[in-house]
């Protein structure tokens, strides 16, 4: 009889434990009781994010509380919103199912951005890296300047900042490449063109008289500026191998990608920038081509907006490595036939000599400067002509955040979530513009 209550508690034990396990699972996977119909009911899932936190959460013109919440709806469509006093208003719309989990990540903006200066005495022809990494720039000498600042520095020449975080452990804070004692004495400052190497590592600095006459060319290691060499001799061999590196490293990175996307990258896309994380690419359409799936059937991405697997010409994309998502950027429409043009020009390899490679990197940054990640790998952000935006990489979510005056030869962000411009706050006073950091979250 002892053995028969053992075994009887036992199973009774087996069968509660199984029961809540299986309503532990079903609510999980979203399934709730309706007590008007008597029945289980399955539902999706959402898990709304954002930053800053305790933001309103509405849901279909409804205010449902705030962030973070997570929520069980049945399926259907919905139109979430996230605001926040003082912040931009992110939106978006998802098409739930039952049991599958969203996720929102809403990142808001401030209304009013605040700007901080990165030099004050003014600089010349600031370059960045294809990456944008780095930004380099020459501080001119004190008596070039109008009404300079007694606590400014002494040191002027070539300098070097790090924006990205790829180069915080290498470099800190600003680093003089090239002091100004070795300029040429008859140079331009306003004509000097620097150019990376496609590794980044080295710095090309062609100096030009005021007729726009080369003068001298110095090469510059960026981790060991000591050492510059002056190339003016043997320089255009050196362009010729750098773009032959510029084109092995395209080739490295298609290789790198899945093989059945690789003749589809190869054909119609220019690439143009990695993520952050290294987990999404941005490019440019060139061609019309079909781009194969990796991961079949499809997984649950994290952005409810439909992909785009047809790569038009013209388009900007954004491909998901790890979801194997491929998005369509409508983002500067206008320009899409001088884009194309500029791309064409910029794949010729036949008969590249110094002058072709020099103006394909200044063009390579006319063409697609206006364009960087933002430092969360989840935002590009756009310069468009008077005023900054964000975007989503799946081409949601275009924010103003920044209207004010800046010039278009230089733009950037950097790795601490803000973004670099170049501009001249005081023009009476100064006769060069400065670089200024815009925070906006």
């Amino acid at each position: 009889m002892k053995i028969f209550m053992r075994l009887l508690w036992m199973l009774l034990v087996a069968g509660s434990v199984i029961l809540v396990s299986g309503a532990i699972y079903l609510f999980a996977s979203g399934y709730q009781f309706n007590l008007s119909t008597q029945s289980l009911q399955g539902k999706g899932i959402i898990i709304t994010n954002s930053y800053p936190n305790d933001s309103e959460l509405i849901i279909n013109g409804k205010l449902e509380g705030v962030t973070p919440k997570t929520l069980y709806l049945s399926p259907g469509t919905y139109t979430v919103s996230i605001q926040k006093e003082g912040y931009t208003k992110w939106t978006k719309t998802y098409h739930i199912k039952q049991e599958v989990v969203y996720r929102t990540d809403a990142l808001l903006f401030y209304l009013n951005p605040s700007l901080s200066p990165l030099t004050n005495r003014g600089v010349i022809r600031p370059t960045r890296s294809s990456s944008g990494d780095v930004v380099v720039y020459i501080k001119p000498e004190v008596e070039q300047v109008t009404a300079p600042l007694p606590s400014e520095e002494e040191s002027s020449g070539i300098f070097l900042r790090s924006l990205g975080s790829r180069t915080l452990s290498l470099f800190s804070g600003t680093n003089l490449l090239l002091p100004f004692s070795q300029f040429p004495g008859n140079a331009d400052l306003t004509k000097t063109e620097m150019l990376f190497s496609p590794d980044e590592k080295n710095l090309l600095v062609l100096f030009h008289t005021e007729d726009d006459t080369l003068i001298t060319v110095y090469l510059i290691s960026i981790a060991n500026p000591d050492s510059y060499l002056d190339v003016s001799l043997s320089f255009q061999t050196l362009l010729e191998r750098w773009n032959n590196e510029a084109q092995d490293l395209r080739e490295k990175i298609i290789e790198a990608q899945h093989q059945k996307i690789q003749q589809a990258l190869r054909k119609g896309t220019y690439l143009l920038q990695f993520s952050p994380d290294d987990k999404k690419l941005l490019y440019f359409g060139i061609d019309t081509v079909s781009l194969p799936r990796v991961i079949n059937p499809p997984i649950q991405s994290t952005s409810p907006v439909a992909e785009a697997r047809t790569i038009r010409p013209g388009f900007f994309y954004v491909y998901d490595i790890k979801e194997d998502r491929n998005y369509e950027l409508n983002l500067f429409p206008q320009q899409s036939q001088t884009l194309l043009q500029g791309v064409a020009q910029l794949s010729q390899t036949q008969n590249v000599n110094q002058s072709d490679y020099v103006q394909r990197m200044l063009q390579r940054q006319s063409l697609f400067g206006s364009i960087a990640w933002f430092s969360n790998s989840k935002n590009l952000v756009l310069n468009q002509e008077d005023t900054i935006s964000m975007i989503e990489y799946d081409g949601k979510n275009r924010t103003v955040v920044y209207s004010g005056p800046f010039e278009q030869s230089l733009f950037g962000t950097t790795s601490d979530g803000r973004v670099l411009i170049l501009t001249n706050l005081n023009p009476k006073r100064n006769a060069l513009p400065d670089l200024y950091a815009i925070s906006i979250k």
